[in-house]
């Protein structure tokens, strides 16, 4: 035999699998024959993987998703990739933080590379006030507490709310009136919302009286007068007595004997 030849002897990706060729062997004499051969073609080698490390962000929902062209970083084949894939798509709260996902290639024979990728998940999102007004009523002994959930009206977050609270709680007769609050909200990555509400401190408690009888001398002009120290006898108030009146503080000869006098006492707010 002095030759041989083939219908094909160059292949590429476009034939992989089985390829029928035609393979000719000739002598001297120019004699030849002919006969069909099969050739497969196969690929092992695998496809270059190349990734990226992503930082991703949460919506106002508390969810983010990703696609595998997310964490891909022109990974390639020499017969092209066919397949990419990502262990993990969707995320959520529960994912804040840095999260190892496998992203994979393959192509069209099946030749496939894993890769873990490094996926880290933020909230930015600051929760949502919302707030009411609230009225306070001092106590007997002239002061009042407030609370955050007193303010709080429904405040959300796309995840979760980890704390609430108030510039001021304590509230005594120095601030009967509004007074203009700050309320602040917290989620768990440290987004924060701040807000003003107004808080109105109101004194509803009346003074207490103490009194005593007080005898009254008239001058030698027939006449005297009574203050209201005579009748105090330790009159209090949780925020103080602001005022004492007596229905009547004059006497003369006319009243000898006993006398009713109305003793009252206010306090700032009018009780």
């Amino acid at each position: 035999i002095q030759s041989f030849t083939a219908s094909q002897t160059t292949f590429d990706c476009s034939n992989l699998g089985s390829n029928s060729i035609n393979v000719t062997a000739s002598d001297a004499s120019a004699n030849k024959t002919t006969k069909k051969e099969v050739v497969n073609v196969q690929d092992t080698i695998k496809p270059n993987l190349r990734y990226k490390n992503i930082v991703i962000y949460l919506n106002s929902s508390g969810s983010v998703t990703i696609t595998p062209s997310d964490v891909d970083d022109g990974s390639n084949d020499n017969c092209g990739i066919t397949s990419y894939e990502v262990s993990q798509s969707s995320f959520d709260c529960n994912n804040i933080g840095t999260n190892f996902i496998d992203f994979s290639v393959q192509d069209a024979t099946r030749n496939k590379v894993t890769q873990s990728v490094r996926v880290t998940v933020r909230d930015t999102f600051a929760p949502v006030i919302k707030i009411k007004p609230v009225t306070l009523f001092l106590n007997q002994y002239g002061f009042a507490v407030l609370s955050p959930n007193d303010v709080d009206d429904g405040s959300v977050d796309n995840c979760s709310i980890s704390n609430r609270s108030l510039a001021q709680s304590v509230f005594t007769c120095g601030n009967i009136g509004t007074n203009n609050v700050g309320f602040s909200v917290t989620d768990n990555s440290g987004n924060k919302a701040s807000v003003n509400v107004n808080i109105t401190v109101k004194d509803t408690t009346s003074p207490i009286n103490k009194v005593r009888n007080p005898p009254v001398y008239l001058n030698q002009s027939g006449f005297a007068i009574l203050s209201s120290f005579d009748v105090d006898n330790g009159s209090s108030d949780n925020c103080g007595v602001s005022k004492v009146t007596l229905s009547k503080d004059r006497f003369n000869c006319v009243d000898l004997g006993k006398n009713v006098v109305d003793f009252t006492t206010y306090d700032a707010s009018g009780n």
